[in-house]
């Protein structure tokens, strides 16, 4: 017989007539399976990211070449690269269950010229029977290399199987209408084969060339991906699948449980939150906003310093601040508690108090039986309310906020320098419509004292100057930064200089 290895891609490409039978049809089916390395399914990918597509057929019993087109989104991938003779460029780019070579004959093509199409065909006989060459079962019958592009499209796309189109009218594929041999409009194409067969030497059709290759499958529709989904965020795609099911829900612009921190932020590089579960605002975390969070607005209020200090037995003051997430200005009021630790602060006074509205502040602490803020540490707090229809009278934003007073505690004798203490917040009463949320500071013992400095007993400006730049971290030398950068008006003291160095302490 005539046919050699190469007559079936030769019938499909060139043209020539095929026969008809179609009894097998049903049994043969192709699919498309992407991965990232060649082995792992994956649906789902992020700019950047190799794409390997396996183009697969259920059964290769009786299989001698196929041909069909892959389409693919040309805004979303880009195509392995194939020379003037429709090889890959780089070898492993497309590889084929057909050899490349039978001999010294190419037995598969794969043409990706045309944007958005890559024209596959193969074909290959046993090499002694001359029949189909594969035993039955399932066969990868081509794999692709994709790269999704660095600026591709963002959404789902598709990638699909059909009918190769031939314009070649002297065999039997497509009509020149003009009879110029070349593909104008009005002309039309037809289409080749998906899968062909091919009977064996002891096959009484072995020399019947009309029914020596069988069509096995010709459908228009042959096969098309599950939608694929081009991530591009930021967020760890195991973990957003865990957390999800999916690379859709969660974006870098989402907040999925309305909690004020963006999903990308509640990842395990970041937060490390529950991103399905409302933490607690935070408005010093910089990865907090408002806008996101479906409780808002709130009415805040932080102490500051955030992390007083003292020495036992020394009194300490911090300032309580205000503001609203919204900057409204004028709201019903507000009464604020304020939680301590008796055991190792007392309550001294309140001073500098907010006057619009103000009521009747404690004149003594009160137990917190009830663990209003939630912290069972701080069994004591005081209260301070204010109230009216336009307070505080003033537009009270996070980076302008209002100081409603200034608390002074004093420090339990015999505390150990490093003992810890919160100082906590929560409220008896709201705006309505609004949310309370607040900062809470955490006060430290510590022993220093200004003494401490003055070894010498003649500290100068510059000697506590020198101090403030060794405690901060790294250090600078009075050399780069002197006395001079702090003195403004001309006036510095020595004493303010101190004060500048117990402030960085803060």
């Amino acid at each position: 017989m005539r046919h050699k290895s190469m007559i079936f891609l030769c019938m499909m490409i060139i043209g020539l007539v095929l026969g008809t039978s179609s009894a097998a049809l049903a049994q043969y089916s192709l699919s498309l399976e992407a991965t990232s390395d060649g082995t792992t399914p994956k649906t789902q990918f992020d700019r950047g990211d190799v794409l390997y597509l396996k183009i697969a057929l259920n059964n290769a019993a009786g299989v001698a070449g196929c041909a069909f087109t892959l389409n693919y989104p040309t805004n979303v991938l880009s195509p392995p690269a194939t020379n003037s003779e429709g090889l890959p460029v780089t070898l492993n780019d497309i590889t084929s269950a057909f050899p490349f070579t039978s001999g010294t004959t190419r037995t598969h093509r794969e043409n990706s010229s045309e944007a958005g199409k890559i024209y596959l065909a193969g074909a290959e006989i046993h090499p002694t029977l001359g029949g189909a060459k594969y035993e039955p079962g399932p066969i990868t019958l081509f794999t692709v290399k994709f790269t999704v592009k660095t600026d591709a499209t963002l959404g789902t796309f598709n990638i699909s199987l059909t009918r190769t189109e031939l314009f070649n009218p002297g065999a039997g594929y497509g009509t020149d209408v003009d009879g110029d041999g070349i593909f104008d409009p009005g002309d039309t194409k037809g289409t080749v084969p998906v899968l062909v067969g091919a009977v064996d030497k002891n096959d009484p059709n072995y020399n019947n060339l009309s029914a020596a290759f069988p069509v096995l499958l010709d459908t228009a529709s042959l096969a098309q991906t599950s939608p694929y989904v081009l991530d591009g965020d930021s967020i760890d795609d195991a973990w957003e699948i865990a957390q999800f099911g999916n690379l859709t829900t969660a974006t870098d612009v989402t907040d999925f449980d309305g909690d004020g921190y963006l999903d990308k932020y509640e990842q395990p590089s970041q937060n490390n939150t529950n991103p399905k579960v409302k933490d607690p605002a935070d408005f010093s975390d910089p990865t907090y906003n408002a806008a996101t969070d479906t409780r808002a607005p709130y009415q805040v209020v932080f102490g500051d310093p955030a992390s007083p200090g003292a020495g036992p037995g020394e009194t300490f003051d911090m300032d309580v601040y205000y503001f609203t997430s919204n900057g409204a200005q004028n709201l019903s009021g507000l009464t604020v508690r304020i939680h301590y630790d008796s055991t190792k602060l007392t309550w001294n006074s309140f001073s500098d108090i907010l006057a619009t509205g103000l009521g009747t502040p404690s004149s003594a602490a009160q137990n917190d039986t009830s663990n209003f803020d939630g912290d069972t540490s701080t069994d004591k707090y005081l209260v301070v309310p204010w109230s009216g229809g336009n307070w505080p009278g003033a537009i009270c934003t996070q980076q302008d906020p209002l100081k409603l007073y200034t608390v002074t505690f004093t420090v339990a004798n015999g505390l150990a320098e490093g003992t810890l203490s919160n100082i906590r917040f929560s409220a008896t009463s709201i705006a309505a419509g609004y949310t309370f949320s607040s900062i809470p500071a955490e006060f430290e013992v510590r022993l220093y004292a200004r003494g401490d400095l003055n070894m010498d007993g003649d500290i100068t400006a510059q000697d506590a100057v020198d101090c403030f730049w060794l405690s901060l971290s790294p250090p600078w030398t009075p050399q780069e930064l002197s006395l001079g950068d702090f003195n403004q008006d001309g006036d510095i003291t020595a004493q303010d200089a101190v004060d500048i160095f117990w402030e960085s302490l803060r």
